[in-house]
């Protein structure tokens, strides 16, 4: 987590402007975590402020925004600390913001047929970005395809509100 928040620090010094980040499945969760900072629901170590100062467009691709559907609580990764599960510590707390976090601007593009992520998340669609700027959720991609055959994540680089 901390090569995440370090690296955003330094792109952000050394291009002397904010950046953009575009996430991907499991990296959704764990990129917002790095930008909301506060502290690890496992260890309570404190990663910091948040970054969102330095971001100036999220883009979640085929995101794990409110969980994974299909996520048995006894594998590790499915835990109800930190694990991908929509109720556990860690999904609540990088969802509780009222307001957007990721940056400056975010947005969600996701596949209705995603077998990996699944659908509905404790009432919320599985990959919606909360309080996102725009949601595109599409037809006729599974979890990899909605990445690589799909450029629409490119138009959102360097929008203008």
């Amino acid at each position: 987590m901390f090569c995440i928040i370090f690296g955003i620090m330094f792109l952000s010094f050394i291009l002397s402007k904010k950046i953009d980040i575009i996430a991907y499945s499991m990296g959704v969760a764990i990129s917002r975590k790095s930008i909301l900072g506060g502290h690890c629901v496992d260890t309570g170590e404190f990663l910091g402020e948040p970054l969102t100062e330095y971001i100036d467009t999220f883009v979640s691709v085929g995101g794990v925004a409110y969980g994974m559907e299909w996520c048995p609580k006894n594998l590790p990764a499915c835990n109800m600390i930190d694990g991908m599960v929509c109720d556990s510590e860690y999904m609540m707390d990088i969802n509780q913001a009222m307001a957007r976090y990721e940056g400056e601007n975010s947005f969600a593009i996701y596949s209705r047929d995603d077998y990996i992520v699944g659908q509905v998340c404790c009432g919320h669609p599985c990959s919606e970005l909360k309080n996102a700027n725009l949601t595109i959720a599409m037809r006729y991609h599974d979890h990899v395809t909605v990445f690589y055959q799909n450029n629409a994540f490119a138009i959102f680089v360097g929008y203008q509100p």
